[in-house]
């Protein structure tokens, strides 16, 4: 399904949802330990006190309110049909033979749950950034052992970076992943603006992959 149709079907979905009502239905004679049981259109909604049933679509609808007396024996204190309006939360109480609609309020459903990474984009994210630790710890140690003058510098950054992929590697998230590329292209800024040509050909291949390592890793997630 291409992004369009995806984005077609979440707002048809969105929609139906900020169109829908719901009612809560508390017991009007029940003692402390009794509970209630609700149908909705013959569906068993739960058993408890108060009952509250979300995501309702508008219209006529069979209530069924069954009052447990004791843990073997029930009495249906209302049976018929309750009309339900888009965007509205019904409150109700139920007596023997009446389901008293007392009061009425604003109603839309809750926001959707938030989907984190899979464990499988976890595992790849940090196979990632092991990598990229990888070509950083060799990177390093070619700059030590060079006498360009932009090493002070240069392993500063580098240093800086390698804080930034740890704390990423420790708990890994999109957010410490962005810290760690940026301190990368700052380091690649640094090779690429103050060191000579001469080294600077000889480390842009692995401040590169670093580059692209944590790119990859925050991609994936």
């Amino acid at each position: 399904m291409n992004r369009t149709l995806l984005l077609a079907s979440f707002l048809l979905a969105s929609s139906a949802f900020a169109q829908t009502g719901a009612i809560t239905i508390s017991c009007g004679e029940c003692g402390a330990f009794q509970a209630i049981q609700v149908t909705l259109d013959g569906q068993d909604m739960g058993t408890n006190q108060p009952v509250r049933i979300i995501n309702v679509a508008p219209g006529e609808h069979e209530v069924k309110v069954i009052k447990w007396k004791s843990p073997f024996a029930t009495d249906v204190l209302y049976q018929g049909m309750v009309t339900f309006h888009a965007g509205t939360e019904l409150r109700a109480k139920a007596t023997k033979g009446k389901l008293d609609i007392y009061g009425k309020g604003a109603w839309s459903p809750p926001p959707p749950p938030v989907v984190g990474p899979t464990r499988e984009q976890l595992d790849d994210a940090r196979a990632l950034l092991d990598e990229a630790k990888d070509n950083l710890d060799e990177l390093q140690e070619k700059v030590e052992d060079s006498d360009d003058e932009c090493t002070t510098k240069l392993l500063g950054r580098l240093g800086s970076l390698e804080d930034a992929i740890g704390d990423a590697q420790r708990a890994t998230g999109r957010e410490l992943i962005d810290v760690a590329l940026g301190r990368a292209l700052d380091a690649q800024k640094v090779i690429n603006g103050r060191c000579e040509k001469r080294s600077a050909k000889k480390w842009n291949k692995n401040i590169d992959r670093v580059v692209g390592k944590l790119q990859g890793a925050g991609r994936g997630l």
